[in-house]
């Protein structure tokens, strides 16, 4: 049966990944640009945002390396996809923690 941890993970990513994809849709794939650099406010969204995926990242490769995953594909999907990748990381984690128990 599925936690009700996993259960939240899997909502959180389905709905932002379908709401990026139809910002995306929107405004392109650069579109957050536009956004980042209109205003002092946008870049410091935009900056805190790289702040925070930078830390998710540094704790996704040493936690990563503790259970034996390879957090280089989380890595590039966090470039190109954002939250996307480390969402999915942690799914796959949960997932792992669960088959474990």
């Amino acid at each position: 049966m599925m936690s009700k941890k996993l259960l939240i993970l899997y909502v959180i990513f389905f709905d932002f990944v379908v709401y990026s994809s139809y910002v995306v849709w929107q405004d392109g794939y650069f579109g957050f640009l536009e956004m980042a650099m209109g205003s002092l406010w946008g870049g410091q969204v935009f900056l805190d945002l790289v702040i925070a995926l930078l830390l998710f990242v540094s704790w996704m490769f040493a936690d990563a390396k503790q259970r034996g995953v390879n957090a280089w594909p989380y890595f590039v999907g966090t470039l190109f996809l954002g939250s996307v990748a480390p969402l999915w990381y942690l799914i796959r984690r949960e997932h792992a923690r669960q088959a474990n128990d």
